[in-house]
């Protein structure tokens, strides 16, 4: 097994590598095979990734655990929103109405900064997925409380 000092810089390599990933402000220890990763993004997505939007923490996470000596990753990134929450709310809707799917009248968006509430009713449990993935896709969203209930 690497050493924690090996193991922080195969990390921090492979952040710097990664094209979706900003890893300007990426801070990494390693502790007995237990990575940490910290510092701020400007998304979700970068966050998953290690970088600016949801798809980038996702990605962060994912090249992070594939690496030999890796026991468990610790996702502290903070995401740094730089949208406002009118817009972020005036996104979510228009891709809401865009789908064929959903009622959009149905469901109400509410937003705090990258916060997102989502309330209503919908006929089915995919109507519902549809719902947050359209929340989670708009840009400067670092969290969504999905409080929708379903109504056959």
């Amino acid at each position: 097994m690497s050493s924690d000092l090996q193991l922080r810089q195969d990390v921090l390599d492979e952040l710097e590598f990664e094209p979706s990933v900003n890893a300007a402000h990426i801070g990494v220890t390693a502790n007995h095979g237990v990575v940490t990763l910290t510092g701020f993004v400007t998304s979700y997505a970068e966050k998953t990734m290690a970088v600016d939007w949801q798809f980038q923490k996702t990605d962060a996470d994912h090249v992070v655990h594939k690496l030999s000596g890796v026991i468990d990753v610790v996702n502290e990134i903070r995401v740094a929103s730089p949208v406002h929450a009118v817009e972020v709310k005036e996104k979510i809707e228009k891709a809401l109405q865009r789908s064929a799917e959903l009622e959009a009248l149905r469901i109400t968006v509410e937003t705090e900064g990258g916060r997102v509430i989502l309330k209503g009713r919908v006929h089915a449990w995919y109507e519902r997925d549809i719902a947050e993935r359209a929340a989670w896709s708009a840009p400067g969203v670092t969290e969504v409380q999905d409080r929708i209930t379903i109504e056959p």
